[in-house]
């Protein structure tokens, strides 16, 4: 009994319309790798605006135990808020 350890390409690649073997062979590598690294790129650039969003612009406006001071940081900083984000209406603005 012989068993075929070959193993055959798919027809298609799922992502693109082109076939396996050209996949394989390079023939898409340079669009795969760009994309890739923009992929990437924007991944930082959330993860930056995030930490901006949840570290910063709360330490800027809220003052523990002084919710009089907290409402003047607000109204005095709205842009500051608008940085961060209005989670109540998920950043949207108001109608």
């Amino acid at each position: 009994m012989t068993i075929n350890s070959t193993v055959q390409p798919l027809a298609t690649s799922p992502l693109t319309s082109r076939t396996a073997s050209q996949a394989r062979d390079g023939s898409n590598l340079k669009a795969v790798q760009l994309t890739t690294r923009l992929a990437a790129v924007l991944y930082l650039v959330i993860a930056v605006f995030a930490s901006i969003a949840h570290g910063y612009v709360p330490g800027q406006l809220i003052v523990p135990g002084d919710a009089a001071a907290t409402a003047h940081n607000i109204t005095a900083s709205e842009s500051v808020l608008r940085l961060g984000g209005d989670r109540q209406r998920g950043g949207r603005p108001a109608e």
